[in-house]
């Protein structure tokens, strides 16, 4: 009886050990990645300030996964802005706007404006017509989301509107179309069937 007990006191024993190892291994996993996350905060933002901004995207896009500081994601802006890949640098400027500890917004929003407007102008009207166009979202996700911090549309389509109806239409899609899933096409919200799940705004 004594042999059984204590057979089964070890095996016990054993299972306890094997649980340690388990819960060690996953707490050293976590904290190998949150080191990981602040190694290349660090050094991505060291090369940010050397001006070596290919480098220091690549550094800044693994940090902001695992990271809460919402400078990084202004530093990854001005990088992808730097790199001309206008369409990231304007997701995540619009990203860095949407924190409430974002430190820097309003020079976001210039850097905003320049990258907007550079953007390709609407065509030329045919015959006195605008033709216009329509950004259409999915509202499921991160899209949803985006689509949410970028207000309600106060009009479907923004040319039968007020001046100033049209100012802020204009706004809400420049924001839209920054959003995860956009998709800018010509034509109106009010001849194209939208789902439940899709948002559309047109512009003009």
């Amino acid at each position: 009886m004594r042999i059984a007990v204590a057979g089964g006191a070890a095996f016990l024993a054993f299972l306890a050990f094997l649980a340690f190892l388990a819960f060690g291994s996953e707490g050293v996993a976590g904290e190998s990645k949150t080191a990981a996350a602040a190694a290349a905060a660090t050094e991505g933002h060291r090369l940010f300030q050397a001006g070596q901004f290919a480098k220091a995207a690549a550094k800044l896009e693994v940090a902001v996964t695992d990271s809460s500081d919402p400078e990084l994601l202004f530093e990854l802006a001005v990088c992808y802005e730097r790199l001309e890949r206008d369409s990231e640098a304007i997701a995540e400027f619009h990203a860095y706007q949407h924190s409430p500890v974002a430190l820097r917004v309003p020079e976001a929003n210039q850097h905003l404006a320049a990258l907007e407007a550079k953007q390709p102008a609407s065509p030329a009207p045919a015959e006195g017509l605008t033709k216009p166009r329509r950004v259409v979202v999915p509202t499921d996700g991160a899209s949803g989301k985006c689509v949410n911090s970028c207000g309600k549309p106060s009009s479907p389509f923004c040319g039968n509107s007020s001046n100033r109806t049209q100012k802020a239409c204009a706004v809400q899609f420049s924001c839209l179309r920054a959003c995860p899933g956009a998709k800018v096409e010509s034509g109106s919200c009010l001849k194209a069937p939208i789902t439940a799940s899709q948002v559309c705004l047109t512009d003009q």
